[in-house]
Formats: structure tokens, sequence, C-alpha cells
């Protein structure tokens, strides 16, 4: 939507009008927009919302099994993109115990953004590895967000399709996406992050659960191509 603020792309709308309809993947991302349209002359009808599409065949469902003693791997996965990085990722890693990470989407920007990785983690350059396979590889998705907010993140899908439960925080799409407490959890603060990664460290049983829910979630509504229409 990046054409409402473009001078040339502006004048071309106060010319011709708006486009016939504007389809949004998360009411998250709706209510955002809703305002502009709406003064632009927008009708209501105009503006559905209707999820990303996403093939649930590319995803191989596969929960890493994760034993009392061993390692508990965590980690992120996105662009290799400053914004998309919270300043206190490592402070958030660093109070959870007995941990390996795993960042996907890391570059000279990134470390200059949010500082050198500690010895716990393994930092791999954007598209080192399928998207699948990095995260299989981990127990769980522990993913605080930076400065953006993504209006439907495709990230925490590929999670749910493989069997990894998310830890995010409560903003954005994502909200739409994870049901706190059942698939996933949805974090206010520092010590959310902490309290709820530690709980599905501690609790295999339920972790298996929170994957398994959030696979059916993906098949019976978000990803199922009858229910993507919101």
């Amino acid at each position: 939507m990046n054409y409402w603020d473009d001078p040339l792309d502006r004048q071309t709308i106060d010319r011709d009008g708006p486009f016939d309809a504007y389809v949004c993947q998360s009411h998250y991302q709706r209510r955002l927009l809703w305002p502009r349209l709406h003064g632009a002359g927008v009708a209501e009808d105009r503006c559905p919302v209707i999820r990303g599409a996403f093939d649930l065949d590319e995803y191989l469902y596969l929960p890493r099994p994760h034993h009392n003693g061993d390692k508990f791997v965590i980690g992120r996965l996105s662009r290799c993109d400053a914004r998309k990085y919270a300043l206190n990722l490592w402070q958030i890693y660093g109070q959870i115990p007995n941990i390996k990470a795993r960042v996907m989407g890391w570059g000279p920007r990134t470390e200059r953004y949010i500082g050198k990785p500690p010895a716990f983690a393994e930092t791999l350059q954007q598209c080192a590895e399928d998207a699948g396979q990095f995260v299989r590889s981990l127990h769980c998705m522990v993913h605080p967000m930076g400065v953006a907010t993504e209006n439907w993140p495709r990230v925490a899908l590929e999670a749910m399709a493989c069997g990894v439960p998310v830890v995010t925080d409560r903003r954005g799409g994502v909200c739409e996406m994870i049901e706190h407490g059942r698939t996933g959890y949805l974090c206010r603060d520092i010590s959310d992050f902490v309290v709820f990664t530690r709980m599905l460290s501690e609790n295999e049983t339920l972790r298996m659960e929170f994957a398994s829910r959030a696979r059916t979630v993906l098949e019976e509504v978000l990803a199922d191509p009858e229910t993507i229409w919101a």
C-alpha cells in the first residue's frame, strides 16, 4: 500500500479514483487501511479479507522430539531486514536456560542493529537453508518482533505447518493465527517470552499438543482453500 504515499501514484488515484477492490490478508490490515480507503471513497464491500494462500503440501509435519536434559532449540526466521528484529532478542534468549538458538536471515546490518550473537546462537544468512528444513530443526519458534508489524506473517504459518509452536508478540495479524494458550503463545513483554518458552521446554506433552492443534487449525481453517475467505 506504499502507493498511497507516492506523489505520482497519489495523483493517479486523485484523477482516476481508487481501484475497484482492495484485498486484505487480515482484519488487522483492514483496520489499519480502512480510514484511508473509506476516505478515498472505497465501499466497505469492496475491501474483503482473504487469507494469503498457503500450500500445506510444501511443509512436512515432523515435530522435533525433545528429551529432558537436552538443549532446547529455539530460533527465528525472516528476511535480512533489521526492522524485523527486536532489539532485545539476545536479552530474551539469554534468559531461557539450556538452549541453543538458530537465527536465519542474518547479516552485517542486523548485527550492527542488535549486536553480536552470543555463544549459544548460530546465525545463518538469508535462505541458507530451505525454510521447512530450518523450521523443523527447532523445538520452538521464539520470534519477538522488531519495529515492523506483520499483517499476515508467513513464517508463523510455516512453523505451525511443521509442528513447531510459536511464541511471539501480541500484535499484528499473527493474533488472528494463534490461539493463545492452545496453539501458541502471544506475549506482552520479556517476562512472557521467557515464562512461556520455559513452559514448552519443560513439558513435552504440552508442546506436542500445541503442535498438533496448530497443524489442525491450518488444515481446517487458515490454509483451507474453502475457508481462507474470512
